[in-house]
């Protein structure tokens, strides 16, 4: 199948590796670079979260002046699930918010007698039903972690404080992204020539095996020979082809190269949404931007 220009249509293919609570490693495959580079910022940039915007501060007698706490609260990721109920501030008819675009929540605590850790479990919404929440982190054992610490007060210090959360992207603020990270690398490919049983002896197949920093290679004992066993944990250092240079082999027994329409996404949740959520999110505001873009262009040469 090909396009207006006589160029093979790829139809891209996404393999998961590994998916855990906060994190997704999944395998791109089929796909220009153009297009997999679009997917990561998208995921940067383009999904929206919910987060403080807006901050009240009616006292703050803390060790830290307004302008930091604003900071601080308004990088706390808040849980995001129903943020597609909710419409951006820009667009909504209402001033200044309103119950379709904005949550409201107050953070009042007061140390009376000794040193006061304030943390995210003290924002509380003004209702209590609201779903959107800020975030608790769960360790690797399924334990809850403890709350993001905001400021600590010292005897008789108070914060009176009311936040606005509201709806935005990464490309608006930082604060609404709703990843740490996201990593893309292309796929590695390792090319053994047959003849390398042939050319090395067993002691050498061990050292090539554990001449790999990331533990690529196994030996098979029972048919002597060196197998792949990890690819997707290939650096690309060469640091087995360096080995078989300095054994004086020849060059085409072992390539380390890469796949150019193949791509490992690794993505780091801040956990305001599932890895996967965001994921799904992006390939649909990717397709949405590709159709609009397809659509600008036929009126485009319609009218010429």
């Amino acid at each position: 199948m090909t396009d207006q220009y006589g160029r093979g249509l790829r139809a891209p293919v996404i393999e998961i590796l590994d998916i855990g609570r906060y994190t997704i490693k999944f395998l791109l495959k089929e796909c220009h670079i153009s297009i997999a580079n679009a997917l990561r910022r998208i995921m940067i940039a383009d999904v929206p979260t919910m987060a403080i915007d807006l901050v009240y501060i009616n006292d703050n007698s803390s060790v830290l002046h307004d302008e930091f706490l604003s900071h601080r609260l308004g990088l706390i990721p808040f849980k995001s699930d129903t943020v597609d109920s909710y419409e951006f501030f820009r667009e909504c008819s209402c001033k200044p918010s309103c119950h379709k675009c904005s949550v409201e929540f107050n953070l009042r605590e007061t140390a009376l007698d000794d040193v006061k850790d304030i943390t995210t479990d003290h924002i509380n919404a003004n209702n209590p039903d609201c779903l959107v929440k800020p975030v608790k982190y769960i360790n690797a054992d399924g334990n809850e972690e403890d709350p993001i610490l905001i400021v600590k007060l010292a005897k008789n210090q108070k914060v009176d404080i009311q936040c606005i959360v509201r709806k935005g992207t990464g490309k608006e603020h930082a604060k609404w992204s709703p990843v740490a990270t996201v990593q893309v690398q292309q796929m590695p490919q390792i090319d053994i020539s047959p003849s390398l049983e042939e050319d090395l002896d067993t002691e050498e197949k061990i050292g090539l095996v554990n001449s790999c920093p990331a533990s690529v290679y196994k030996l098979n004992a029972e048919k002597q020979t060196v197998d792949i066993e990890t690819i997707t944990d290939c650096h690309q250092c060469q640091e087995c082809t360096i080995y078989l240079e300095n054994l004086n082999k020849k060059n085409d027994l072992l390539k380390v190269g890469q796949h150019e329409d193949h791509f490992i996404f690794t993505v780091e949740s801040t956990g305001a949404l599932p890895p996967e959520e965001i994921v799904s999110k992006a390939f649909t505001i990717l397709i949405d931007k590709m159709s609009e873009l397809s659509q600008c262009t036929e009126e485009s040469d319609a009218k010429d």
